[in-house]
């Protein structure tokens, strides 16, 4: 407990910074190395805690919203294509194998939303519309505006790490409510059994190198099919790898995405960083356009 208290006294000295933006970013990206590379769990857990207090004292800063961090490792820092927001999102393992996820969702007036995770593993769905409270913790890579009807909406393609078992990617719909709450999960997206779906879940083998990622020029979502090792297998998403072909989703004038299968794609050679659960596994890089 003395440990604990001592973290706490060191790292979160409010305010201590004054309004310097380069040392209060400095004390953050000290601070999230510990909660990567410190092997205590209650430790890491204290270092984590302190982390958020630091984000929150940080984005009270002028031109915090501006601010390009050199030196942040493990977080994705991305800001939507048309400037309305920025997220930073991070994740720290647990015991168990499963992780918790935190997200501020910052904006250019100085006011943000702070988002927490604590859900592990466990069932998503795929149709529930989620509040900040429920939300479906992941890192996020990239944000993809585009219009419902008339109202403003954005895919937030992520990655979670989800067990020991099974890696999920996601493709989450998000818009802002009338207060400007973030609200998660739309009926945009209609499956191959013209179902209506709020997200887009992928959920496959650990060991398994999936894609989702966004072409632009064609306006559509494309990511690998999946497909268990053998036919007994189906449902059990810890044996379910890519197969050779590719499907997508692709926007329609109505803000509508349907899928389509077994495209024709080229891919490019991805960028890749260490997830915190172990430092040499490579994963989908957040942050970084696929």
């Amino acid at each position: 407990m003395k440990n604990l208290l001592w973290i706490h006294f060191i790292l979160f000295p409010s305010l201590f910074f004054g309004q310097n933006l380069e040392r209060a970013a400095q004390k953050i990206e000290e601070v999230r190395k510990k909660t990567v590379f410190t092997e205590s769990h209650e430790e890491r857990t204290a270092y984590d805690d302190t982390l958020t207090r630091l984000f929150k004292e940080f984005m009270t800063l002028p031109e915090s919203y501006d601010y390009e961090f050199q030196n942040l490792p493990f977080t994705g820092v991305i800001q939507s294509p048309d400037k309305a927001f920025k997220f930073i999102t991070w994740n720290t393992p647990l015991p168990n194998g499963t992780y918790r996820y935190r997200l501020f969702i910052q904006f250019p007036s100085g006011k943000y939303q702070y988002l927490y995770d604590l859900s592990g593993e466990g069932e998503r769905s795929n149709t529930k519309t989620l509040s900040t409270k429920d939300w479906y913790g992941a890192l996020y890579y990239e944000v993809i505006p585009f219009k419902h009807g008339r109202k403003q909406h954005y895919i937030l393609l992520g990655w979670d790490g989800n067990n020991r078992f099974t890696t999920r990617k996601t493709a989450e719909v998000m818009h802002f409510n009338k207060k400007g709450e973030p609200v998660f999960g739309a009926p945009v997206f209609r499956n191959e059994n013209e179902q209506i779906m709020n997200r887009l879940l992928l959920e496959f083998k650990k060991e398994a190198s999936v894609s989702l990622k966004y072409d632009g020029k064609k306006d559509r979502i494309i990511f690998n099919h999946l497909e268990p090792l053998n036919p007994e297998m189906e449902g059990i998403y810890r044996f379910y790898v890519p197969n050779l072909e590719f499907d997508a989703y692709n926007l329609q004038r109505n803000g509508e995405w349907i899928f389509e299968e077994n495209i024709q794609v080229t891919l490019k050679t991805q960028d890749v960083f260490n997830d915190p659960r172990n430092i040499e596994e490579p994963v989908e890089k957040p942050g970084n356009r696929k």
